[in-house]
């Protein structure tokens, strides 16, 4: 759970990846009435240009936001997001929450 962002920062983290070659990349993010909206991206991989987080009045989940055939090698991946605003309906406190990561090799 990531807070007291704001337009511009960037959270990093490390992924294990056990073996080189493609995944089908799938992540579960948080959506609230105080999330942002994230560019995100997987080493130089940009994924998603910009999810927006933002729900009201529930907190509820993105569902399974999945990218196909993401070409990784063994090793730490960087798992990117950043801050790219928020929805005009958002309280602006930009958070963000990841629910799961998980790489699945590609068929």
């Amino acid at each position: 759970w990531w807070t007291s962002a704001k337009p511009g920062d960037k959270l990093s983290l490390e992924v294990p990846v056990e073996s080189d070659g493609n995944y089908d990349v799938e992540l579960v993010l948080t959506k609230a009435r105080d999330y942002g909206i994230v560019k995100i991206s997987l080493n130089d991989t940009v994924l998603d240009p910009g999810v927006d987080l933002y729900n009201n009045p529930d907190v509820i989940t993105t569902g399974v936001l999945s990218f196909s055939k993401v070409a990784l090698k063994k090793g730490p991946a960087r798992l990117t997001f950043e801050i790219t605003g928020a929805n005009p309906e958002a309280v602006k406190t930009h958070m963000v929450a990841i629910d799961y990561i998980r790489l699945v090799p590609s068929k």
